[in-house]
């Protein structure tokens, strides 16, 4: 169930993103898959890791808030190339955890990304999840830009909506990693 839900709110997620929807029913769609998912996955690691919800959504917040901060300072600007780097790296991340999905759920093992919530974790999934945290925090930049050229711009209102989806699945993203870093670390 988790890993179709996961799947459908990535198609979703692809579709409304690829296509520029700006109509709210299918954004409502996906923030309810995601809601349910990561309501699910949540509970299972809090019975594992008493606390570590609350520590992914401090940190979720306190990153979306630094970055709001460091980019209305105009200390982080979102330029060409910030942008390929971090849309390729969040692309990168997104392949390489299908990928690893889809050989965990044929082979049983356990590879870049650890779904299991006990098992030993290696160097790498840490480093993949703290790439995967980084990127996270430099697309909120990304939207941030979009958001006031769009303002500039004078966009119709309903082109809210997708700027609005832009940040909710930053912060998806952004706490679905969090907190598999705080997995990996309590274990």
């Amino acid at each position: 169930a988790l890993a179709g839900s996961a799947l459908a709110a990535l198609v979703l997620a692809l579709v409304i993103s690829l296509r520029g929807i700006t109509n709210p029913l299918p954004m409502v769609g996906y923030a309810v898959i995601e809601g349910l998912l990561l309501g699910v996955a949540s509970r299972a690691f809090e019975l594992v890791y008493p606390g570590i919800v609350a520590l992914a959504v401090a940190g979720t917040f306190g990153v979306f808030l630094g970055m709001a901060l460091l980019y209305r300072a105009r200390l982080i600007r979102a330029t060409p190339r910030l942008a390929r780097l971090v849309i390729g790296t969040l692309l990168g991340i997104v392949a390489i955890s299908l990928v690893n999905l889809v050989v965990y759920l044929v082979t049983g093992r356990q590879g870049l990304v650890v779904y299991s919530l006990t098992g030993e974790v290696g160097a790498l999934p840490y480093v993949i999840a703290v790439i995967a945290i980084i990127a996270g925090a430099f697309s909120f930049v990304l939207d941030f830009d979009l958001i006031e050229r769009s303002v500039r711009a004078g966009r119709p209102r309903r082109y809210a909506w997708l700027c609005a989806f832009g940040l909710l699945t930053g912060l998806v993203f952004l706490y679905w990693q969090l907190l598999r870093l705080l997995s990996y670390v309590r274990r």
